[in-house]
């Protein structure tokens, strides 16, 4: 009688390799796959600083809020299929939910809203061009306000 561990080593190989070909190739055979990375921002008037990990994000929104210290609060990338919701904590008690939604004129659809536990603060769709960002000017956090930015990248 033959086991599993007798079969001659090119089979095991073929084997291992089919498993391994199976396992790195399924998630782009299921469909499409959004790289999103999520950074969240505390901006105020403090002394002028902005945290290294943001530097390139400032240098688009810089312009637009005018605030003199920008601090990183998280940063998280994370692999989304379409219909997949993420739900993420904000400052306070508040929480992000994103979900894209596929593609529409070339652009990630993605689904966004911020709420507290007990009500809705705001909700919107935006579209992103591939690897490209949007920065929304959220709520107030202690002397300042907290920034959002979503950037999408298709896998």
């Amino acid at each position: 009688m033959r086991t599993a561990f007798s079969l001659p080593t090119w089979i095991k190989g073929t084997f291992a390799g089919l498993f391994l070909m199976t396992a790195l190739y399924s998630p782009l055979l299921a469909g499409p796959v959004y790289q999103t990375r999520v950074r969240v921002v505390n901006a105020d008037n403090g002394p002028a600083r902005t945290d290294p990990g943001i530097k390139d994000m400032i240098k688009e929104i810089g312009p637009v809020f005018k605030y003199t210290r920008f601090r990183l609060l998280s940063d998280k990338t994370m692999l989304l299929s379409p219909g997949q919701k993420k739900v993420m904590p904000l400052p306070g008690t508040r929480r992000l939910s994103i979900t894209p939604r596929g593609m529409k004129n070339n652009r990630i659809q993605y689904h966004l809203r911020v709420d507290t536990t007990d009500s809705p603060i705001f909700e919107t769709d935006v579209g992103l061009n591939n690897n490209t960002s949007v920065t929304i000017g959220g709520p107030r956090v202690k002397n300042g306000v907290m920034l959002i930015n979503i950037q999408g990248r298709t896998r």
